[in-house]
């Protein structure tokens, strides 16, 4: 018989335990990672290099513009030498907030020429054409436009100078679009510039009879508008740290709304009723209210007082005799000499009796406050 065969499983050796798969697929990239991170970095530095370089060289070129200006204005106190100096750099500091000084400033002279009355009309209203010229191209070009520093200032220009020139349809225009722009609602120019609008309205409709379907348009325009910029000023009337122009800025658009403002009850027609002159008095009582007749002269003649005998003149003594008398009267005058007027002057008894009462007020008669006295006669109490 055969011997019976065991069969055993093959001798194995247990796998250590198996290692983390999310370390081991890792690992790989660890290295790109750290790479790409100094990449990163040094990216970023030459970023922030690169803009604070530009930055500093926009800041120089900045500084080296209002430079320019300042040197070209230095020791120019006269406007037509001042206009020539800024006409002269206009194109140096072009396209930039210098240049945009320089042409507002420009406008501004221009418009002054064009306001002074011993100037010829052909020259002052040449002076008002650059002055518009001058305003328009900051007032609508860029980056003038959006500078708040300067484009609603160069708008506020623009539609005076319009008005000055007697262009109410321009100046209604150009602030027309200013009033619809968003982003100066919250400049502090934008409720003038709405109340400047108003008052345009108001200029135009003088300008057109005053029953016309025209004039009365405006006049609605103009109270519309200053409506809306007087209440958005009255907002800070109780503000301590408003300014004095303000207030009077405020009371002159008061007036100017006063104007366009519809008539009330109280004058329907809008007109003032006329002057009531009283009647005329009749009979007794203007013969009463008469002014009375100045009597006639009889020709009688007034006797005329006689004249005063001038006085003989005294004979004049001599100098030092003067001085003497002066002295005198001064210093020793009695109470006899003065009739009617009682004597302030105290004698040794009463001073005596006054020093013992603690009194040490002392005589102030003519002669005592005169004649020097010691200084400690001068102690008082």
């Amino acid at each position: 018989m055969a011997t019976p065969s065991v069969t055993r499983p093959l001798a194995s050796v247990e796998p250590e335990e198996k290692q983390n798969t999310f370390v081991n697929d890792v690992v790989p990239y660890v290295k790109w990672i750290v790479v790409a991170a100094v990449v990163l970095g040094v990216g970023a530095l030459v970023v922030v290099g690169a803009v604070t370089l530009g930055e500093k060289s926009r800041k120089a070129d900045a500084r080296k513009k209002w430079d320019i200006v300042y040197t070209a204005q230095k020791d120019k106190t006269k406007p037509e030498e001042r206009i020539a100096a800024l006409e002269g750099i206009a194109e140096q500091v072009k396209n930039s907030s210098a240049h945009a000084y320089v042409l507002s400033t420009l406008g501004q002279l221009h418009l002054e020429q064009g306001l002074k009355a011993e100037r010829a009309p052909e020259e002052r209203a040449a002076s008002v054409k650059k002055a518009i010229a001058l305003f328009e191209v900051v007032a609508t070009n860029e980056p003038y436009k959006s500078n708040a520093a300067f484009g609603p200032q160069a708008l506020q220009s623009l539609a005076l100078a319009q008005e000055q020139a007697g262009d109410y349809d321009s100046a209604i225009k150009t602030l027309t679009g200013a009033s619809e722009r968003t982003d100066l609602e919250s400049h502090f120019l934008y409720n003038k510039l709405v109340a400047e609008l108003g008052r345009m309205h108001y200029m135009r409709s003088l300008k057109k009879p005053a029953d016309s379907p025209e004039a009365q348009k405006d006049r609605e325009e103009a109270r519309k508008r200053l409506d809306t910029a007087l209440k958005a000023m009255g907002a800070k009337a109780d503000d301590e740290n408003r300014r004095r122009e303000d207030a009077e800025y405020i009371s002159f658009l008061t007036y100017i709304k006063s104007l366009v403002d519809k008539p009330g009850r109280a004058l329907p027609d809008g007109k003032a009723p006329p002057e009531k002159t009283p009647p005329a008095p009749a009979g007794d009582a203007a013969k009463k209210d008469a002014p009375a007749e100045p009597k006639k002269d009889d020709g009688a003649k007034k006797e005329e007082p006689a004249k005063a005998e001038p006085a003989k003149e005294q004979p004049k003594k001599p100098e030092g005799e003067k001085k003497a008398e002066e002295k005198k009267s001064s210093l020793e005058r009695q109470p006899s000499d003065e009739p009617g007027v009682a004597s302030r002057h105290a004698s040794f008894a009463q001073l005596k009796d006054m020093l013992k009462n603690g009194n040490t007020s002392f005589c102030e008669c003519l002669r005592c406050v005169a004649s020097p006295v010691p200084a400690s006669a001068k102690m008082i109490e």
